[in-house]
């Protein structure tokens, strides 16, 4: 079980995302942390980060402006449709960066793909 910094929403840290189905996104990679604490089942909710390919600008990607302060190498999008929550073990390394400033756009997006009011989520 490995030990893990205080995690804060917006913050980026690598995740095991495998094994897979389907078209979830695989691999290690970053992720954002939606959540602020860990619940008491040592899970924590996170989107999937990817390459910005310049192909992906719909609702379901969220840019993130500085990605070097988000401690990315490359200009970087979130993958809002690939919402999951999962265990503190697949945590891989300590924080990358963070990316605070676009939670609030991040909620936007979800609050479309989930059909909810955006007053729910803020």
């Amino acid at each position: 079980m490995a030990t893990i910094l205080k995690l804060d929403i917006g913050d980026i840290v690598n995740i095991d995302l495998n094994p897979v189905r389907g078209e979830e996104k695989n691999k290690i990679r970053p992720c954002i942390i939606l959540q602020n604490q860990i619940t008491p089942l040592r899970l924590v909710t996170v989107l999937p980060i990817t390459d910005d390919n310049g192909r992906r600008n719909s609702l379901f990607f969220c840019p993130i402006p500085d990605f070097k302060k988000a401690g990315l190498t490359k200009p970087s999008v979130v993958d809002c449709y690939q919402i999951r929550t999962v265990s503190v073990d697949r945590i891989l390394y300590n924080k990358l960066g963070n990316a605070r400033e676009i939670i609030d756009e991040i909620k936007s997006r979800l609050a479309n793909i989930l059909e909810i009011s955006i007053d729910h989520v803020l």
